[in-house]
């Protein structure tokens, strides 16, 4: 694992459960991620009721973002982050017990707002290291996280196998797998509540929206990350449907297409670290995205699944290392005192753009043609890498004041 994952000077035991419990959901997601589209396909729903779950599931987000971090940063980041547990159990016990539409909308909204209160363990994370092993530990995360959920991404042979060698029905071999998901994510929570227990949280003031320092960085942060999930959700949110109905693959063939994109995202994220050292992060991140942008074109005019899959992998290993960059500049340019509430504003914006985009991404698919949203989300990426670039420079310049000033200190 020394070979090719970046490792921070100082990776404490808190740290270290803290990834094995993230290894633990990354399986858990790789499993649901492969199978979830494809069951709702399996009981009649199409693109639009897709499109509106993925919809529903951010307005649970952009609900609960800004309240989650203000109250994150008034009494504790940790305290809010217990909250996690039981919307996440709440909704996919829905999913696994219920096939009407209304009670699938009402589980993605409390599985939206899960993942607000998730917003947390950004920060959270970021508090067991110091400043210049950011882009190490969020690259670590990232790299392990993605390759446990490739082999999740694996279990997607289980449901033909069930099929055509016990006589089980679709729906009732995807069922089977989302089931085993949510016993993976139960087991989890223990422990994360063991990670929370061990994470000592630094004595900040208190902090209200009125009083952050870095509002106008927060809010160029929003409109990048906007522009991005607007991209993104467009389009890939909708991506088990699409390569359903193009080319009638099932779980089996896209577990093996995403248990793949995420090996070689692995590997570019573990390396997002040098890149970033070269380059300086800015350049790096500009550079990813506008890299991955001709193979997002390209995606819907392949002629066939084998073409297509090297399009995908191709889009997604140039986009690999953006993630954890970003995360680590957003953590490093942030006080701490702000990280919450600023990292719940960020949450907002960003959900309330992915409202939009599964819920235009599904009607152009039903509408007007199964490619439309993949040219839409990739003139979005190429918004995204010119914006990167034009308006983040003086906050990399105040990251590489303050990397001066830590070290001034130290010596």
């Amino acid at each position: 694992m020394n070979s090719f994952l970046p490792i921070p000077e100082d990776l404490s035991p808190t740290a270290r459960l803290y990834i094995l419990v993230r290894i633990a959901e990354g399986f858990a997601g790789g499993i649901y991620g492969v199978v979830f589209q494809l069951y709702l396909i399996s009981i009649g729903f199409g693109s639009a009721e897709i499109g509106a779950l993925g919809a529903t599931s951010a307005i649970g987000l952009a609900v609960l973002s800004l309240p989650a971090g203000l109250l994150a940063d008034r009494y504790g980041k940790a305290k809010i982050a217990l909250l996690q547990a039981p919307l996440g159990i709440s909704g996919l016990a829905i999913i696994l017990s219920s096939r009407s539409f209304p009670m699938l909308q009402l589980a993605h909204l409390l599985l939206g707002m899960n993942g607000a209160v998730g917003m947390l363990w950004g920060p959270l994370y970021s508090v067991l290291f110091k400043r210049g092993d950011l882009d190490k530990a969020f690259s670590l995360l990232g790299s392990i996280s993605i390759l446990s959920s490739s082999m999740g991404n694996l279990m997607g042979f289980i449901p033909p196998y069930l099929v055509s060698s016990y006589g089980y029905s679709v729906e009732w071999s995807y069922w089977l797998l989302m089931a085993m998901a949510f016993m993976i994510w139960l087991v989890t929570i223990s422990f994360n509540i063991m990670v929370l227990r061990k994470i000592h949280e630094p004595q900040i003031p208190k902090t209200t929206v009125s009083h952050l320092r870095s509002r106008r960085t927060i809010a160029k942060l929003c409109i990048i990350r906007s522009v991005e999930a607007f991209g993104f959700s467009v389009f890939f949110n909708l991506f088990p449907y699409f390569a359903n109905k193009k080319f009638g693959v099932k779980s089996d063939v896209l577990g093996v297409l995403s248990s793949l994109t995420n090996f070689v995202s692995a590997v570019v994220q573990a390396n997002a670290p040098r890149l970033s050292t070269r380059l300086g992060s800015l350049k790096s991140i500009g550079a990813s995205v506008a890299l991955c942008v001709p193979f997002y074109f390209l995606i819907p005019l392949a002629p066939d699944m084998t073409v297509m899959s090297v399009f995908y992998v191709a889009r997604r290993a140039f986009k690999s290392s953006v993630d954890p960059l970003m995360s680590s500049f957003t953590m490093k340019v942030l006080e701490e005192e702000e990280k919450g509430t600023a990292n719940g504003i960020i949450s907002l914006v960003q959900q309330g753009t992915n409202i939009a985009g599964p819920w235009v991404g599904g009607r152009l698919m039903a509408d007007v043609s199964l490619d439309v949203p993949a040219y839409l989300g990739a003139t979005f990426f190429g918004i995204q890498a010119v914006m990167v670039l034009l308006m983040l420079k003086p906050e990399e310049e105040k990251i590489l004041r303050k990397d001066a000033e830590e070290r001034g200190r130290s010596s």
